[in-house]
């Protein structure tokens, strides 16, 4: 990710201070926004903020002499309204523009970051891992002290063995055992002992690249590398993936830019002729033209990793080719011949797992802008696509007045531009990295591709748009044509999309540099696209953004973010947690609920009325009295509140057989034991007469035969 830099090296103490009030307004703007139930990134609400200050110019003092490093109350209370008004609004294509630049540099760098973070704690685990087998190697006076060095060793070279630690299993452990006992077996030991602990580091060191490149090689002769993927294969396929994903991308937004900017020109040749907004329209364009430059951006260093993953891949496999024809069929070659080789296999490896990760990381950055593509509703211009064919190109067909031909039939260019004959863009490229103007070069200087080495290759101010349709057409995004020639202006090139606009910048080239940064201030969205941040002050996203805010969830990381939160509980009540009052309720709602219910009871009255869907949900009881004595002594009634059984028993058969076995002279036969019917009255009457009636004896009979 690259940054543009300051010629100054940095900014000024005033500017600092000016970000650094940015920056805790952004905190507190998020803080505000929080308490409503919505969510703002600080990193958003700073630029926001710094967005707002730029349109406003004059309003808060903020740049300048008179900068201060906090507003007054009354002006910081109204530019957090209006941020907050800004930071909520939707569907705005130049809004959604910030937050995309914002959300590709904040991504970016976390990213970057977490792979930075990754490769330091694996470096400091190996740097502990090495210095334990620096301390226990350094005097070895029993087999318990060389035993756990040994198993060390094994284990920092299992660590690095560039297999996943899910994916370690006996296979790997065997594997990396038997390579480290061929190269560095238990019996070295005693003579690592003497060595100075820079050169234990040092072997051991070279012992895990050594261990890596053996395994890397019996995996390619198919011999071992259990666990290890197929990096080279997976990355190149990753890679393919990726650039052809960017191109689709790519070629799709730039089909829209380039329409969108026809239709516009159409309208600025021929007011009045859209129905569509020319606004409207204007910003969707710079919102797609930043997205197709992030795309390229991303292309690029695609294709730089591509670059640099061919190399390493081809010095893998040069190095493999080598070692086969070397060992061959022999069981034992030369250390000193092969083990440099395999160190060699080992870093190229490395190289590409790296690759690899940041490969990874692009699709990832991708996957985050691509939710821009549908960020705002685009305008509708399927009406205005006819219009097309009235727009005129500006070319030699349509000269403006007071340029002419020259005698060959070339345009004129003499007339108002001194064109640069076989210049050296070389030495152009220091002037224009200092801004340094001398000579001639403060007045402008067309340089053309016949004439000038690496033409191609010059650095274009503005990205390469033309600063003329940017001031004379309110932000117009016009790509500038190559083919017209470049001009150098003060060690800058510029570019532009006609002969017109060429011819207006060399007249007066201060109006045009100096309004394309006007125009950047009102539409605060032109600056990163643009590259301005080295003339507009604190409008650098790196100086607003922090890793906590990025971890805490960005713009559009799609994270869970963390909030304070509060109950009702004053800051002098004491809660225990030991023994918990049942009766206690934190939630007003349900407490509220609770009031509603005891107030709804003081107008309910209880009936004596019972259903047989009340009559198991309350208590009941009932009242009675003894009567009296009977004039025969007895009381009255017949019975009392004790059961009465009854119940029928029909009559049951069983079988018994005999003489099946025993006696020779054994006769069968069959006995039959019947249970006669039954039937049970009871009460609490005469108990022995009851008793007769169940008492009963089964009848024992021989069955017919």
């Amino acid at each position: 990710m690259s940054h543009y830099i300051s010629p100054n090296g940095g900014e000024s103490n005033a500017q600092q201070h000016v970000t650094e009030m940015f920056k805790q307004l952004g905190q507190k703007i998020a803080h505000i926004v929080r308490q409503d139930g919505q969510y703002l990134s600080p990193l958003l609400a700073s630029f926001t903020a710094r967005m707002i200050t730029l349109e406003q110019t004059g309003r808060f003092p903020v740049e300048g002499p008179s900068a201060v490093a906090s507003l007054p109350p009354q002006l910081e209370d109204e530019l957090i309204q209006l941020t907050i008004e800004r930071a909520l609004v939707q569907n705005d294509p130049l809004y959604e523009t910030v937050k995309m630049q914002i959300t590709f540099e904040s991504f970016y760098a976390m990213e970057l970051q977490r792979l930075r973070n990754k490769a330091l704690a694996d470096e400091e685990s190996n740097q502990s891992m090495l210095d334990s087998i620096v301390h226990i190697g350094t005097n070895l006076v029993s087999s318990q002290q060389v035993a756990a060095l040994y198993r060390m060793i094994f284990k920092l070279l299992l660590s690095n063995s560039s297999v996943d630690s899910a994916l370690r299993d006996r296979v790997v452990e065997r594997e990396v055992a038997v390579a480290l006992e061929s190269v560095f077996p238990q019996a070295g030991l005693n003579a690592f002992n003497l060595l100075s602990p820079a050169d234990k580091r040092k072997q051991v060191t070279n012992l895990v690249n050594i261990v890596l490149g053996i395994r890397l090689f019996n995996k390619e002769i198919r011999h071992g590398g259990a666990g290890l993927p197929d990096v080279p294969a997976l990355l190149v396929a990753e890679t393919d993936m990726l650039y052809e994903r960017l191109e689709a991308e790519a070629q799709e937004m730039g089909d829209i830019s380039f329409t969108l900017t026809d239709l516009v020109n159409v309208e600025f040749q021929r007011p009045g002729t859209l129905l569509a907004s020319t606004k409207r329209l204007q910003d969707e364009l710079v919102n797609r033209r930043q997205y197709v430059l992030l795309i390229h951006q991303l292309q690029h260093e695609v294709v730089g990793s591509l670059d640099a993953s061919k190399q390493h891949r081809v010095a893998l496999e040069d190095q493999l080719t080598q070692l086969k024809s070397i060992v061959g069929i022999r069981t034992s070659v030369p250390k000193e011949q092969v083990y440099p080789m395999f160190h060699v296999i080992a870093t190229a490896w490395r190289a590409l797992v790296r690759e690899r990760e940041k490969t990874a990381l692009r699709t990832a950055l991708l996957v985050q802008l691509q939710q821009f593509r549908t960020s705002f509703t685009a305008a509708r211009v399927e009406d205005d696509l006819p219009q097309l064919k009235h727009l005129v190109p500006e070319g030699q067909d349509a000269l403006p007045q007071g340029i002419g031909l020259t005698a060959s039939g070339a345009v004129d260019y003499d007339a108002f531009v001194e064109t640069v004959v076989d210049s050296d863009a070389g030495s152009l490229s220091a002037a224009a990295l200092g801004g340094v103007a001398a000579g001639a070069d403060a007045r402008p200087q067309r340089l053309v591709k016949e004439t000038t080495l690496n033409f191609m290759s010059l650095p274009l101010e503005h990205q390469g748009y033309c600063g003329w349709s940017i001031v004379m057409r309110a932000g117009l995004l016009v790509s500038g044509d190559p083919a017209l020639g470049i001009v150098r202006f003060r060690g800058r090139h510029y570019s532009f999309s006609s002969i017109a606009a060429m011819r207006d910048f060399c007249v007066d080239p201060e109006k045009f540099v100096d309004g394309v940064v006007l125009m950047a201030r009102h539409q605060p969205a032109l600056i990163h696209l643009l590259g301005l941040t080295p003339v507009i002050p604190n409008t650098d996203i790196a100086d607003y953004f922090s890793l906590l805010d990025a971890a805490e969830g960005g713009v559009a990381l799609g994270k869970a973010h963390k909030a304070d939160a509060q109950t009702q509980i004053g800051a002098g009540e004491y809660i225990s947690t030991d023994l918990r009052d049942p009766a206690y309720e934190w939630n007003e709602w349900a407490l509220r609920k609770k009031a509603i219910q005891m107030a709804n009871l003081c107008d309910m009255r209880t009936v004596s009325t019972q259903t047989d869907a009340s009559h198991f949900r309350r208590d009941n009881a009932t009242q009675t009295y003894v009567k009296s004595v009977l004039p025969d002594g007895t009381m009255p009634g017949v019975g009392t509140q004790t059961g009465i059984d009854k119940g029928t028993n029909v009559e049951t058969v069983k079988k018994f057989h005999f003489g099946l076995r025993g006696q020779p002279n054994a006769t069968f036969r069959t006995i039959e034991v019947v249970t006669p019917a039954q039937v049970t009255d009871a009460s609490n009457g005469d108990l022995r007469k009851m008793a007769d009636k169940i008492v009963t004896r089964p009848i024992i009979r021989e069955a017919n035969a």
